[in-house]
């Protein structure tokens, strides 16, 4: 397919990179990771920006299985005075009603909850007219009781993803899980729940609110490309990350591309290193993907996408440099704030203070909050200088690093770092944006005598009218997943102004 390209450009700046800012290793096109840092490098920093036209997918089946948690705390309340479990269901009916008002695909759905039990709400069933309305009366008979436990379910979605597999060998299963809390029974150790997932099978793993175990499920799909972990920081907005994942599951155009570099490297933002290849997984039509390559010699650098298409045939794609004085400032921040997020993402209070002394802070935390709020400083001051006070990348990244500030002293740094690093890496449309109430400094707990509270940043948090990365059908699946939940984001974004 010669058309499969919206959009193929293979840019560089005709500046040499400065690697006191974007350390580089050593180009050697013989290893596939390079880390040893190389100050004398004289390379030249560019961004292949891709977008593709939509494929045929209309014979494609797929079967998505949907694991509900239903222990006690969803019946916690949200902002807008509805329970959890509410919203979960809510979420749920609109997702049914998505799948029975688009009877040209070929969707089966399986539902499941689970709390210390799993219960088979709805077995593998292909929505339309006729019995819409039972599985709709199954669903809301999902109530919240008992504790949680993520063994159990994970083990009845390998069974049933291994007999559909049986059954029906061309399906694409797809399995979402969503959980509000704490793992209290069954198995808690990431690498012994990772073993439950069916290498054929697509994972989303979806934590609720700031009370779940983060750090467990970012682990279970970690080194995984073809499984994610989204964090939901405000519950009315679950509709918006199911409406992505639907985006995500029906649009693919190329399946486990990997990209190739010759003469250059690319950057790897989940382990903040350089290297000749990528494997990015699944490329979703009409969304611009950017990636940062480096090259000392640009005019001869090039880019090999390797990936499947539809029927599962296998295509080589090579894109050529095509402009070597590009004016690439907004990505070299975003390069900057992705490995400031990657440094901070696992900085807190030292394990021998922080129960005792919620204040105490190791040296690498506070040196990490000095360098991010010089650079929120530094990027502000571009913003006003070169007028791009309203530019949605650079807003983007201003919040990224906001949010990376207000939390990286707290117990929840992992939660939201992570799922910013995540949203601005791999261009999320969602990215968590509400911060909780949280205490800043030791002198809320112990007075301020010794240790005064630090300033509060001058920063407002754009809304999902300025993210760069959203795209009208993804707001129309985002919106029809959140249909009728009034305080949801998805709410703020017009599609004539994106």
């Amino acid at each position: 397919m010669s058309d499969i390209f919206l959009n193929k450009t293979l840019q560089f700046s005709s500046t040499v990179v400065d690697t006191t800012l974007i350390p580089l290793p050593t180009q050697d096109t013989n290893t596939d990771t390079n880390t040893d840092t190389n100050t004398d490098n004289k390379s030249f920093f560019g961004v292949l920006d891709i977008s593709l036209h939509p494929v045929d997918n209309s014979e494609e089946e797929y079967d998505i299985i949907c694991s509900v948690d239903q222990s006690g705390s969803m019946s916690d309340l949200c902002q807008d005075g509805r329970t959890k479990n509410h919203h979960s269901i809510h979420t749920l009916t609109n997702i049914i009603h998505y799948i029975e008002e688009n009877p040209t695909k070929i969707i089966y759905l399986t539902v499941l909850s689970f709390d210390d039990k799993v219960y088979e709400i709805l077995n593998r069933t292909r929505i339309d007219s006729s019995n819409f309305g039972t599985i709709i009366a199954k669903i809301t008979n999902i109530y919240p009781r008992g504790s949680t436990n993520i063994e159990l379910p994970l083990k009845k979605v390998y069974e049933i993803s291994t007999k559909i597999i049986a059954e029906s060998p061309n399906s694409n299963i797809v399995h979402i899980f969503m959980t509000d809390g704490e793992v209290n029974i069954g198995e808690k150790v990431s690498t012994e729940l990772k073993k439950l997932l069916h290498k054929k099978v697509e994972n989303h793993f979806i934590g609720y609110g700031v009370d779940h175990n983060s750090e467990l499920l970012s682990d279970i799909v970690k080194d995984s490309c073809h499984n994610s972990y989204r964090f939901v920081d405000k519950l009315e907005n679950i509709g918006m990350i199911y409406g992505e994942i639907l985006d995500e599951i029906f649009n693919k155009t190329i399946r486990k591309a990997q990209l190739n570099i010759i003469n250059g490297l690319v950057y790897d933002f989940k382990k903040n290193t350089w290297g000749v290849s990528l494997y990015i997984g699944d490329i979703v039509s009409n969304m611009n993907k950017n990636y940062h390559i480096v090259s000392e010699n640009p005019s001869n650098c090039s880019v090999v996408l390797i990936g499947e298409m539809p029927k599962h045939t296998e295509q080589i794609f090579t894109i050529e440099s095509n402009e070597l004085n590009a004016n690439l400032n907004n990505f070299i921040f975003r390069q900057r704030t992705m490995q400031l997020l990657y440094r901070s993402k696992n900085t807190n209070t030292t394990n021998s203070t922080k129960n005792i002394f919620p204040g105490v802070f190791n040296i690498e935390t506070n040196v990490l909050h000095e360098e991010a709020t010089a650079f929120l400083k530094e990027m502000k001051e571009f913003m006003e200088v070169n007028q791009l006070n309203t530019d949605k990348i650079m807003l983007n990244l201003c919040d990224d690093i906001y949010i990376c500030l207000e939390t990286m002293k707290s117990k929840y740094n992992n939660m939201y770092i992570n799922s910013r690093l995540v949203s601005q890496g791999t261009q999320r449309c969602y990215a968590a944006n509400h911060l909780p109430q949280m205490e800043h400094s030791f002198s809320r707990q112990f007075g301020n005598a010794c240790f005064p509270s630090p300033p509060r940043l001058d920063h407002q948090l754009s809304d999902m009218r300025h993210n760069p990365y959203i795209t009208p059908r993804a707001v129309d699946l985002m919106r029809s997943c959140s249909n009728g939940s009034e305080s949801a984001d998805i709410n703020q974004v017009e599609l004539e102004n994106l």
